[in-house]
């Protein structure tokens, strides 16, 4: 960012949505390596210091998962046919509708708000939608009452997972000098998802003490943590 402006933070949009399917939840953290900014979703099972199975990886990089998902989402509301199931529309009656609807879905901007739980399988994604608010996203473009059928709907579609793998079946990002920024030994990276989840749920109003006793440590052992976490490898 220019000098005086502060930069933009980019959001995990899939923060408390993703999860693989045994229900073990990824968390978003965000680390940088030789002036490099990066994004991941890891495994909860890394807190806890347990192996993920051989299938599932430790950590995604964020922008890779997060496209993958929009992206299969913007391909279904493009087919008229689909997306009228979708919705719970007639194709014919509501011909203009769906057609303005898959002809805008490709720049909407706020579509991850719709997104209800992703599930990474294996080899494949599994894309929760929450019907009602796919509707609030569309905004203006649908003007017609929405039934209260479709507003509790929950929509499902399942797509092939076509991200890359590497060594030990992680996903990780590659760049420039094919490095991987969370490289880091298992207790520092363990130590570091732990004061990411810990600060965001001090954050989110839990005291030091609480945090600490649900994980048997000290209050002080957990604010050294968070600090770490601020400080980025």
């Amino acid at each position: 960012a220019p000098r005086g402006q502060k930069k933009q933070r980019v959001s995990s949009i899939l923060k408390g949505k993703l999860f693989d399917a045994n229900g073990v939840m990824y968390t978003p953290m965000r680390t940088n390596k030789n002036g490099k900014h990066y994004r991941y979703y890891v495994s909860r099972n890394s807190v806890q210091g347990c192996a993920p199975e051989s299938c599932f990886p430790a950590r995604l990089p964020a922008h890779e998962i997060e496209t993958l998902v929009v992206d299969a989402l913007v391909a279904e509301m493009q087919d008229t046919e689909k997306l009228s199931a979708m919705l719970d529309m007639n194709l014919e009656s509501d011909c203009a509708t769906l057609d303005r609807v898959a002809k805008d879905a490709g720049s909407l901007t706020n579509l991850h708000a719709a997104f209800h739980r992703v599930t990474f399988g294996r080899g494949t994604l599994a894309i929760e939608v929450n019907i009602k608010k796919l509707f609030e996203c569309l905004g203006d473009i649908v003007k017609q009452d929405v039934s209260a059928e479709a507003e509790s709907r929950i929509h499902c579609l399942t797509i092939p997972d076509h991200m890359g793998r590497a060594h030990k079946g992680t996903l990780v990002i590659r760049q420039g000098d094919g490095t991987d920024a969370l490289d880091l030994p298992k207790s520092r990276l363990e130590s570091l998802v732990k004061g990411i989840i810990w600060r965001d749920e001090y954050f989110a109003g839990k005291p030091f003490i609480e945090i600490a006793q649900q994980n048997n440590c000290s209050r002080a052992f957990v604010i050294q943590l968070i600090d770490k976490s601020f400080i980025l490898p």
